[in-house]
């Protein structure tokens, strides 16, 4: 999906009729669409666009079109060698010094709500397919005393995200996870406390229903992607997941059920950190 916040320009309706998600921002508009009408997107904004601004949309990649006083227009894909310049032609535009273009597009509430919301949602959900809910996936050396670990790190848009996971104990066991980006700062976390009811059924019931629902996270759009999906069930145990709140901040709780009876639960809650 793409994401451009589009201003400049005082007739969407074009959009509107190809299909184009739209929402008003008074006499702009935060637009969404898929890679398929990219092409349909810049030739719009080509053509519409009034002489002295430029609009960008974020996606697989940042592009950015500026249209000068004089009609010419230059496209740009943002990278490491063209930022600068891009950067110049924005400050330029606006008549502003910007600080840079992370920090134009962050103070951006259209695409905090949208792009950079869904990037972190999709790292995350790679990061928990890619550690304790995927039994193939081994563990990493401990990095506090007793404690179980498991890592995952992703380059996205030149910055790296790192998830780590630290839990201590078995049957009763308590942990935290947290996302790192930009130069190791946290930006997210959840702890978590759970208990097996069932000594007995412990091992069997993280085999057979606990692993196989958390490898299905980002999967119920009802429930927010931080642990499972709302209900999963396998070999007699049924598997149920609730929470309340946003990925910003949340509670949530988790339960297994074996023949109708509660054999294991965790409480869970997080969100963002500032």
């Amino acid at each position: 999906m793409n994401y451009s916040y589009v201003m400049g320009i005082t007739d969407i309706d074009d959009l509107r009729k190809n299909g184009f998600n739209i929402k008003i921002y008074g006499e702009n508009y935060g637009i969404s669409f898929p890679d398929d009408k990219i092409k349909i997107f810049e030739e719009f904004i080509c053509k519409n666009l009034k002489n002295g601004f430029w609009n960008e949309y974020l996606g697989k990649e940042k592009v950015f079109i500026f249209k000068f006083e004089n009609g010419e227009i230059k496209r740009y894909v943002l990278d490491d060698e063209n930022e600068e310049e891009i950067l110049n032609l924005c400050s330029k535009f606006a008549e502003y010094k910007f600080e840079s273009i992370t920090k134009i597009l962050k103070d951006n509430k259209f695409y905090l709500e949208t792009y950079f919301k869904n990037t972190f949602i999709n790292f995350l959900i790679k990061a928990k397919k890619s550690t304790y809910a995927n039994s193939n996936i081994k563990k990493v050396e401990s990095s506090r005393v007793g404690s179980s670990d498991y890592h995952y790190e992703e380059i996205i848009d030149n910055k790296k995200y790192i998830y780590h996971d630290t839990y201590f104990g078995g049957t009763k066991f308590i942990g935290e996870e947290v996302v790192y980006c930009d130069d190791n700062k946290p930006v997210w976390g959840m702890n978590y406390y759970g208990v097996t009811l069932d000594d007995t059924l412990g091992e069997e019931a993280m085999d057979k229903a606990l692993r196989p629902a958390l490898m299905k996270v980002g999967e119920d759009e009802n429930i927010i992607p931080v642990r499972g999906i709302a209900k999963f069930e396998n070999n007699g145990y049924t598997y149920t997941f609730k929470t309340t709140g946003t990925i910003e901040k949340f509670d949530g709780i988790e339960q297994i059920y074996k023949d109708n009876n509660l054999i294991y639960e965790l409480h869970c809650s997080g969100g963002m950190i500032v």
